[in-house]
């Protein structure tokens, strides 16, 4: 294998071969290489158990919307979950 075969083999492994233009080429080749694949995040998102919302529902007396704002949930996913767990809902009258 020659210098040249290598070369394109290591731009076809990057992505980044467009088929011996001399012009540069800043796009990808595989169109299925996505950025996100390679990104870590470091959040972590807290989890929704009984006892996490217990303390925030009715210990400290959020709103749904503001547990789901906490947590980047929905206000349906919150009160499905509070209804799952047997934590009484608030009324408002």
């Amino acid at each position: 294998m020659n210098y040249q075969s290598l070369e394109i083999k290591k731009a076809l492994q990057r992505g980044f071969y467009n088929g011996g233009s001399t012009e540069p080429s800043y796009e990808p080749s595989f169109p299925n290489a996505y950025l996100t694949d390679t990104i870590k995040f470091i959040f972590k998102k807290p989890t929704l158990e009984k006892s996490f919302l217990h303390e925030k529902y009715v210990i400290e007396d959020l709103s749904s919307k503001e547990i789901a704002d906490i947590t980047f949930s929905s206000r349906p996913v919150i009160i499905k979950l509070l209804k799952q767990h047997g934590i009484p809902l608030k009324t408002f009258t």
